[in-house]
């Protein structure tokens, strides 16, 4: 801006490139432009356009929708975050046909936001970004706290709109008197859940060596070929692995079957990478991409943000400029100049597609389901053990006998596969967390228990002032060109959880639900619902007909339990540093214990009690015990050994190991919740 007395005008100033390397990469950046129109740019429809030379690109970001504002009505345009590199000859000043969906509008009425008689639900408040250096009076804050209390009584409740202040921008709502909800689903997800044992442990319990484990549980391509053709390669190919785990180089996404197996690497669907992804999955990121948007993994964009530093380098090969700390091309992956051999060494350490640290774990069903395959089928196992280094696996190899012996085993085995109920169980991305079918029956019974019994109760209805952004209209689904806001924001979803339907196509408005997955990667959740609806789903065979759904986090609003948050997630995730903190001070007193009772015991030595006297009460069954050789004198019982508990049948639900103490806290609270009668 140039000053001239009070008067500003804007100008455009030219800024030349500091260097011969800046304006080469801006020319390869031009280049690279040019040829990602044309041909494309990795994503379908992206290419087929000569744009011709570029001399002048566009930061722009990408319009995501519209959103409406919570207290007024009014509606806005919202653009995301990422940035996205856009040539100008491809940019318009102005739209020619506007879309009237896409129309920015003022403040609505009270009136017109909420009309009498309408169907809203109270809601949390949205998100708001308060002004630094701004703090609220005492006495204000008091009475919002208080607001709140009264109003977070009836959260996820439907109301009926019944009249409004215009002066005070309040709403008259007519609402039903309901309890907090009980914690039935968070109860049941602590309760019946797998226990997985790392792969060492159970290759020793099945005595099978690792690598024979990996195949089985995993893809196991056998080839079926002719007798002269001892390579293999140019006959048929039939998987004979279990298929617990996708992980090779095969598969797109790295999968699994739940309920069976998962990777130490992932803390409950979340990588265990030590940042807050496990918080930004479940937050707002951008859902429009245009081309030329930022692609996940490859280096930012540096035109006309920054400049090339001297330790960078440009490829050979494909005219890109690289960081100077890589050394290959990010783009052709050609290895930088005097580091050819760094680059194959990293090519070999990546081959097969190695996943983060970690190793597998497998439950009791997985290991049930391997000594089921090795009962019915020895000599594969054996095989395997035998042609450990071998790559390509032949049906000669695996099954003894003539050629026609071997194909008729190998179809045996084939159609056993084929028969278990997992073959056609679908299997999830290692980021999703789900409960089992055993959890999902049971939330579904609490779930019916809970309705039966509030349909005896009589309806008390009361009437409350609540502020507009605080209701939520029944829109009849998802609206295309509007954003819903979340309102579960800084909220991580975790199974069991109660939540209610605000914006979700096909579920009835208010409709409550459990959660019983997770996906990690994608931000949507599972949900079994209370009741039945028409265009309700099986969730693949998890839950009953038309009681499921697959819906976004933010279309759907999270009940605060009875009691409170946070009292039983903790143990449920079983990562809880108060709990381990807990446990440790747990052993260390039974350690003190033991070693002052050790300690007094030594000090007195000869007047140590007798054994009779330490007895319990309950003595041991007669033929357990050792008769003494006086057969006159009355027999000494031993102490009772403390019972070990028994081991779990296979392929059943383990039970969460926590604290005395806690777990009946827990109960207790359920208990006062009315979880008992669920």
């Amino acid at each position: 801006a140039a000053e001239e007395g009070d008067e500003s005008q804007e100008v455009v100033v030219a800024v030349p490139h500091e260097s011969e390397a800046a304006l080469k990469e801006w020319q390869f950046k031009a280049m690279d432009l040019t040829g990602s129109y044309l041909k494309g740019a990795g994503v379908p429809g992206s290419g087929g356009v000569d744009i011709g030379d570029v001399k002048l690109v566009l930061s722009v970001v990408a319009l995501q929708g519209m959103r409406r504002d919570a207290a007024t009505g009014a509606l806005s345009k919202v653009f995301g975050i990422d940035e996205a590199t856009v040539p100008l000859q491809l940019a318009l000043w102005s739209s020619p046909a506007p879309d009237p969906r896409f129309q920015e509008h003022g403040p609505l009425t009270l009136a017109e936001l909420h009309p009498a008689g309408a169907k809203v639900m109270i809601v949390s408040p949205p998100p708001k970004k308060e002004a630094k250096g701004k703090k609220k009076p005492k006495n204000k804050k008091a009475a919002d706290d208080d607001k709140k209390t009264a109003l977070d009584a009836h959260l996820g409740q439907l109301a009926t709109v019944v009249g409004m202040d215009a002066g005070s921008k309040m709403v008259t709502v007519e609402v039903e008197e309901r309890a907090a909800e009980p914690p039935f689903g968070l109860a049941i997800a602590q309760a019946v859940r797998d226990q997985y044992a790392a792969a060492h442990v159970c290759c020793k319990h099945l005595g099978l060596r690792g690598d024979v484990l990996g195949k089985v549980t995993g893809m196991m391509n056998v080839m079926v070929a002719e007798e002269h053709d001892r390579s293999g390669r140019n006959g048929e190919v039939f998987d004979l692995g279990l298929r617990l785990k996708l992980t090779t180089s095969d598969t797109r996404d790295k999968l699994r079957l739940l309920g069976f197996c998962r990777h130490s690497a992932y803390n409950d669907g979340v990588p265990n990478t030590g940042s807050d992804s496990a918080a930004n999955c479940w937050e707002e990121k951008d859902t429009v991409k245009i081309v030329g948007s930022k692609v996940v993994g490859a280096p930012p964009p540096t035109i006309g943000r920054a400049t090339v530093k001297a330790e960078d380098w440009v490829c050979a090969k494909c005219k890109a400029s690289v960081y100077g700390s890589k050394i290959s091309c990010f783009k052709c992956n050609t290895p930088k100049p005097g580091h050819e051999a760094e680059v194959a060494a990293a090519e070999q350490q990546k081959e097969g597609e190695q996943l983060p640290p970690g190793g597998w774990e497998y439950s009791a069903r997985a290991i049930q389901l391997v000594q089921e395959y090795r009962s019915r089928f020895p000599h594969v196992f054996t095989a395997l053990r035998k042609h450990a280094e071998s790559r390509n696996l032949t049906h000669r190899m695996l099954f003894p006998g003539t050629d026609a012996e071997a194909r008729a085993g190998l179809q045996e085995v084939v159609d056993w596969l084929a028969g278990l109920p997992i073959a056609s169980a679908p299997r999830a991305p290692l980021t999703t967390e789900a409960l089992g079918v055993e959890a999902v029956s049971a939330i579904q019974k609490a779930a019916d228990v809970r309705t039966a019994q509030r349909a005896k109760l009589e309806r008390k209805f009361v009437t409350v002032a609540v502020p507009p952004e605080r209701l939520c209209a029944d829109q009849g689904g998802t609206r295309p060109n509007e954003l819903d806001v979340n309102r579960n924001t800084g909220s991580i979803p975790e199974l069991g959880d109660r939540v209610v339907a605000m914006n979700v196509t096909g579920v009835p408005f208010g409709l409550r639900g459990t959660v019983v997955t997770l996906h990690h990667h994608s931000g949507a959740v599972e949900v079994v619902f209370d009741e039945e609806f028409v265009s309700g789903q099986t969730l693949q065979g998890t839950c009953d007909k038309f009681r499921g759904k697959l819906a976004l986090w933010k279309h759907l609003l999270r009940l605060e339990p009875a009691g409170g948050f946070g009292q039983l997630s903790d143990r449920q995730r079983n990562k809880s540093p108060q709990k381990t903190h807990k446990e440790d001070k747990k052993a260390e007193g039974k350690a003190e214990g033991k070693a002052e009772a050790k300690a007094e015991g030594k000090g007195k030595g000869k007047e140590k009690s007798p054994a009779k006297e330490r007895a319990p009460k309950k003595e041991r069954p007669p033929a357990k015990q050792r008769q003494p050789k006086d057969t006159n004198a009355a027999p000494t019982p031993a102490p009772a050994p403390t019972p070990a508990p028994p081991p779990p049948p296979p392929g059943a639900e383990a039970v969460v190991e926590t604290d005395a103490s806690a777990d009946a806290d827990a109960n207790a609270s359920a208990n006062s919740s009315g979880l008992s009668e669920s």
